[in-house]
């Protein structure tokens, strides 16, 4: 059996070892937005210069913010005249939810969603109007793919370029107490392993 020259081996480990970014349509962009959020452990961002999120979504991400650990924050970047123009609701709303955080940026035009996991950057805004009358284009683009440290030095101007760090920082603190206690309860209660997690878990 030939051997395959060096300089192949190196390109085929390289292109094996980068993501590549996958091209999505309007259908998919809606299915790969509500994914995002159910899949997200630590943050979410919701970048859209227009905001008029469908009630299924809300509900959605209402349920996320109910669920999840005391560190995990949802971030919406949009343009807020818009919003207290012609959605105010839409806004008192955003300002309403646990866990968030939101901020506002006049010159927006760029569409980005994303978690500590992959981002989607794309035409359409999460406007309901948007995701079933107009035709939009998309990507998906995965952490190990260079270009989501990207996206995310961008978005991280439009709020705070610390933010993430933060959120890291509250999560190592979480999980260092979580250790903590388990590992009391494993010592003064003779508990194992499977009955803390099933306790955490109530």
């Amino acid at each position: 059996m030939a051997r395959m020259p060096m300089i192949l081996l190196l390109l085929h480990l390289h292109f094996k070892s980068v993501s590549m970014a996958k091209f999505i349509t309007t259908t998919e962009i809606s299915y790969s937005i509500e994914k995002m959020i159910k899949g997200a452990n630590d943050f979410i961002f919701i970048v859209s210069p227009y905001l008029k999120i469908h009630q299924r979504l809300k509900a959605v991400i209402e349920e996320k913010l109910s669920e999840t650990n005391d560190y995990f924050q949802i971030i919406f970047v949009c343009k807020e005249s818009e919003l207290q123009y012609k959605n105010p609701d839409e806004l008192k709303w955003l300002k309403s939810q646990p866990k968030s955080k939101f901020y506002n940026s006049n010159n927006l035009h760029a569409k980005s969603y994303l978690n500590e996991e992959q981002a989607i950057i794309t035409s359409m805004n999460l406007y309901d109007y948007s995701q079933v009358n107009n035709i939009e284009f998309g990507l998906v683009i995965e952490k190990n793919d260079e270009q989501y440290n990207q996206i995310v030095k961008e978005v991280l101007k439009l709020s705070s370029k610390n933010l993430i760090k933060e959120i890291q920082q509250k999560k190592k603190k979480a999980t260092d107490e979580q250790f903590m206690l388990d590992n009391k309860l494993k010592t003064e209660y003779q508990l194992t392993d499977a009955q803390v997690a099933a306790m955490n878990e109530w």
